[in-house]
């Protein structure tokens, strides 16, 4: 990959900034990083190969249950490590209207009761390809919300338990009935 030139580092940079909001990349440090020679598989940020003469990091986002590894060249893992640490996504709240988060994650959300009362819950925004709007589930019961509940805003919880679940595969979601 060699070096990247300042006009590289700063479209990674950006790259890095849109993809830890699309939920590609992880906002948070990971829970355990390996390195070692590329295994030939693509680089989560610049998408090019880490081929078996370059250094690879391979991060694990959660100790406690199996999930999808990140997988970095080393500046592009420096980078990355760069602009997290500028991100506050723990205190970074967006409209649920406005800015749904990405379909599957696992996020913090301030949901209206009605009138005054709201309450903060965790919860997974599903978004069906042919429906108008997303539904919401409460990721404790994986049941749907009560009626009149409704999301005003949400944050990505901290840590690497949401970063993993970011990115959840169809059968880590819990089934509708």
């Amino acid at each position: 990959m060699g070096e990247p030139s300042d006009r590289d580092t700063e479209a990674l940079r950006t790259r890095a900034r849109e993809r830890m909001r699309q939920g590609r990349l992880p906002h948070s440090k990971a829970a355990r990083t390996w390195g070692g020679l590329g295994s030939g598989l693509p680089c989560d940020l610049c998408d090019a190969a880490i081929l078996s003469s370059e250094p690879e990091f391979e991060l694990q986002l959660d100790l406690s249950a199996p999930s999808q590894s990140v997988r970095l060249h080393r500046q592009c893992h420096s980078i990355w490590n760069e602009v997290r640490e500028e991100y506050s996504p723990a205190n970074d709240w967006r409209s649920a209207d406005e800015q749904p988060p990405p379909p599957g994650a696992l996020v913090e959300a301030r949901l209206s009761l009605g009138g005054t009362r709201s309450v903060i819950l965790n919860v997974i925004c599903l978004k069906e390809p042919s429906a108008p709007s997303s539904s919401w589930i409460n990721a404790t019961t994986g049941g749907p919300l009560p009626e009149g509940w409704r999301p005003i805003e949400w944050r990505y919880l901290s840590g690497a338990k949401a970063e993993s679940a970011a990115q959840p595969s169809d059968s880590s979601l819990p089934k509708r009935a």
